[in-house]
C-alpha cells in the first residue's frame, strides 16, 4: 500500500489506538488513586513509582515516533503488523505494571516484585522490537524523518557527528538519555 496523507491516517490509527489504551490505563489508575485516596492506605516504593513513570514516558515516545513513518513510500501487511506489536507490548507492559483498584491496601513495593519478572521480559520484548524496527533492512521510513530538519541545518556536526553517510536519516539513531548515538562514517 503506497503512504499518502489519507492513508497515513489510516495505517496509523489502530497503533494509535492500542497506544492510547496504555495511556488511558495510567490515567484511569492515577484517577481512581485520586477519587479513593482518602480511604487507600498506599505503600509507596521508589522504584515502582520511576518504573511507572518510564513506561507513561514510552508511550508518549511511541506516539510521537508515529510521526516518522508518514514518510514511507509504502508498507505492506507484514510491516503493519510489526508495527502493531509494538503498541500491543507497550499495552501489556503498562496493564502488568499498573495495579488493581483491589481493597483499600496498596503495598507498591510487594506489587512491583510480583510483576517485575513479567514487566522486564515485556520491556525488552519493546526494546527488541523497537532496535529491530531502526536496524531493519525493509525500513518503515524514509529519508523524511522529525531529525531531518537538524541534520539539515547543521546541527549535528555541532554535536560532533558527521552528517555524510548512510546514517543521514533520524530513524536509523539510538537516542539514548537526549543524545544521539550512530556510526560515524570512515574513509579508507
Amino acid at each position: 500500500m503506497q503512504v499518502d496523507s489519507a492513508s497515513f491516517v489510516f495505517i496509523i490509527s489502530l497503533a494509535a489506538v492500542v497506544n492510547g489504551l496504555g495511556i488511558v490505563r495510567w490515567l484511569t489508575g492515577f484517577s481512581e488513586f485520586v477519587r479513593r485516596r482518602p480511604a487507600l492506605q498506599i505503600t509507596h516504593y521508589w522504584v515502582f513509582s520511576l518504573a511507572a513513570v518510564f513506561q507513561f514516558l514510552l508511550h508518549v515516545l511511541f506516539w510521537w515516533s508515529l510521526w516518522s513513518i508518514r514518510g514511507s513510500a509504502s508498507i505492506n501487511f507484514l510491516s503493519y503488523l510489526y508495527l502493531l506489536s509494538g503498541p500491543i507490548l507497550l499495552f501489556v507492559g503498562t496493564a502488568v505494571l499498573a495495579p488493581g483498584p483491589d481493597g483499600d491496601n496498596i503495598d507498591l513495593r510487594k506489587h512491583y516484585f510480583q510483576v517485575r519478572t513479567i514487566y522486564s521480559t515485556v520491556l525488552i520484548l519493546a526494546w527488541l522490537w523497537a532496535v529491530f524496527l531502526a536496524c531493519s533492512p525493509r525500513r518503515l521510513c524514509t529519508n523524511r524523518c522529525v531529525l531531518r530538519s537538524l541534520h539539515d541545518s547543521g546541527g549535528d556536526t555541532a554535536l560532533g557527528y558527521k552528517s555524510d553517510g548512510p546514517w543521514r536519516c533520524g530513524c536509523h539513531q539510538l537516542a539514548i538519555a537526549g543524545r544521539v548515538y550512530r556510526p560515524t562514517s570512515t574513509s579508507t
